[in-house]
């Protein structure tokens, strides 16, 4: 019963890892050139999808410690979940170059070892102990080798991932004035998943357990699953945050300086109160000014002193205080639409963060 259950795992597996890189290798995308980035993402996937589905068929080999083919898939799907996602927040970093120059250890290992195969087996292990009396093994060597590269890359990416979603963020505060349901959390969850999978593929491959392995194919194709049909949403959101990806600016040195002054700009934000106007972003807001939003941006960086989100925050608050002081009637939901905010979540979260208080505790501090 347990072998025809882990036979139905495994195909389901399969079949799903297939379904799924054909929409990958075929779905349609907008003639979009920033989504160029993306399209390799796809390719990348397809690849990983495809070979998660041939392991998987041929996964008798894998009930054996440090099995060399469990190591490998390991490696390659951290690898290559690691780029698609890290590709999605910062579509620049991961190039051809970058991807060639993470793949080639795994392969270099791959071929060192079926070449050494021929002369020296494949040794099938049933338990740590004798991975240890065999230590000399060129073959258990490369093994050992193979599974050290996988922590190495556990930790590297999770690292990287890190530093590229605290950039991610940071351009979204340059460019939004509200950024809450564009901070992509779907991406921060499939990672975090992708590394624990790959955390547990470490720690099954130093033992011999079947059950633990049906456990591991059993959550890697729900994971496949979820993990596809999130990735395939992306193009709509990438409509939203394309300015993100815009390079932007923060030295002033780059304005035309002897065509504006921070002091008549800021002047005309704060008249019209355009600050005001619901998810306003820089390009919006650069355009209302009539300058380009790098020129904006720098201004806001060093005679602000903040990010663009800031800057229109404070202003936001500021104005949200007075409306309170002038209003004591008025919700909190009603003042935080009047200065802009298409939630009161976001509002009180602004509130708290410029104030320390929120604006319930605010106003009852004042009354």
């Amino acid at each position: 019963m347990n072998h025809l259950l882990y036979v139905l795992l495994t195909n389901a597996l399969a079949a799903s890892c297939l379904i799924f890189a054909i929409i990958f290798i075929t779905l349609p995308l907008p003639p979009n050139a920033g989504l160029k980035s993306y399209r390799i993402s796809l390719r990348i996937l397809f690849v990983a999808y495809v070979a998660s589905a041939f392991i998987a068929v041929v996964d008798k080999v894998l009930v054996n410690v440090l099995s060399m083919i469990l190591l490998s898939m390991c490696s390659l799907l951290i690898l290559l979940f690691s780029m698609a996602l890290i590709n999605l927040l910062h579509p620049e970093r991961i190039t051809r170059k970058f991807i060639l120059l993470h793949l080639l250890p795994l392969a270099f290992l791959n071929l060192v070892y079926w070449i050494g195969a021929i002369k020296f087996g494949n040794p099938i292990l049933e338990s740590l102990s004798q991975v240890k009396h065999n230590l000399t093994h060129p073959q258990i060597l490369i093994r050992i080798a193979a599974w050290l590269m996988c922590v190495t890359q556990l930790i590297y990416f999770g690292r990287s991932f890190q530093k590229e979603a605290i950039l991610y963020t940071s351009r979204l505060d340059e460019c939004f004035s509200e950024n809450m349901k564009l901070h992509l959390p779907w991406v921060r969850i499939c990672y975090d998943g992708a590394l624990l999978l790959g955390g547990y593929a470490l720690v099954i491959s130093l033992v011999n357990s079947p059950l633990a392995l049906m456990t591991f194919f059993s959550v890697l194709g729900v994971f496949f699953i979820s993990f596809g049909v999130c990735y395939i949403q992306y193009p709509r959101t990438y409509v939203q945050i394309e300015q993100v990806f815009h390079p932007l600016t923060s030295k002033i040195s780059q304005a035309p300086k002897q065509r504006h002054t921070w002091g008549k700009l800021k002047k005309q934000v704060l008249d019209q109160k355009y600050y005001l106007t619901p998810g306003v972003s820089i390009e919006e807001m650069a355009q209302f000014l009539k300058i380009g939003r790098t020129t904006l941006s720098g201004f806001i960086n060093k005679e602000e002193g903040v990010n663009f989100n800031a800057w229109v925050g404070s202003l936001r608050i500021e104005e949200a205080m007075r409306i309170f002081r002038e209003n004591p009637q008025l919700s909190i939901a009603q003042v935080s639409e009047m200065v802009g905010y298409s939630e009161p979540s976001n509002f009180s979260r602004q509130f708290k963060t410029i104030t320390g208080v929120s604006p319930s505790e605010w106003y009852r501090q004042r009354q």
